[in-house]
C-alpha cells in the first residue's frame, strides 16, 4: 500500500519566491503544488484534500488572508500559513479574524520553514 504523502500548496505572485520555496522544500516527503493564482488554489481544494496552504499576503488578485478564509470555508482541516515581507501583516491577519497556524516572515530560513511546516503537518 502506498504511503500517504501530505499535499502542500504554495502560492505567491512572484515566480522567484515560488522557485525558492520549492528548492527549500524539495527534500521533504510531501507532494507540492505551486501557483501564482488564488483561483487555482481554490480549484485544488475543491478537487482533493489539501493538508497545508502557504500563501503570500500581498498579491494582485487577492490577498492571502482573504484566500485563506475561503480555504477554511471549503476545507476546515487545511493548515493555513501566511508568508509576508511586510511588518504590518500580523496586524492585518489579526484584524481579518481569519485563523492561521503561522505567520512566517520573508526572507525565511529554509531549515526553519521546513521544520514549521513538518510540525503543522504532523498535527493534522
Amino acid at each position: 500500500m502506498a504511503m500517504y504523502r501530505p499535499l502542500v500548496v504554495l502560492i505567491d505572485d512572484d515566480p522567484e519566491i515560488l522557485r525558492s520555496l520549492q528548492r527549500a522544500l524539495k527534500t521533504q516527503p510531501w507532494e507540492i503544488l505551486v501557483t501564482e493564482h488564488p483561483a487555482q488554489v481554490l480549484r485544488w481544494i475543491t478537487e482533493r484534500p489539501v493538508d497545508l496552504v502557504l500563501s503570500d499576503q500581498r498579491m494582485p488578485e487577492m490577498n492571502g488572508t482573504d484566500l485563506l478564509e475561503i480555504v477554511r470555508d471549503y476545507s476546515p482541516s487545511t493548515a493555513c500559513v501566511i508568508l509576508s515581507g511586510f511588518p504590518d501583516t500580523a496586524l492585518i491577519v489579526e484584524e481579518s479574524g481569519v485563523r492561521i497556524e503561522r505567520l512566517i516572515a520573508k526572507p525565511w530560513d529554509n531549515a526553519e520553514l521546513a521544520t514549521i511546516l513538518e510540525k503543522l503537518l504532523d498535527e493534522r
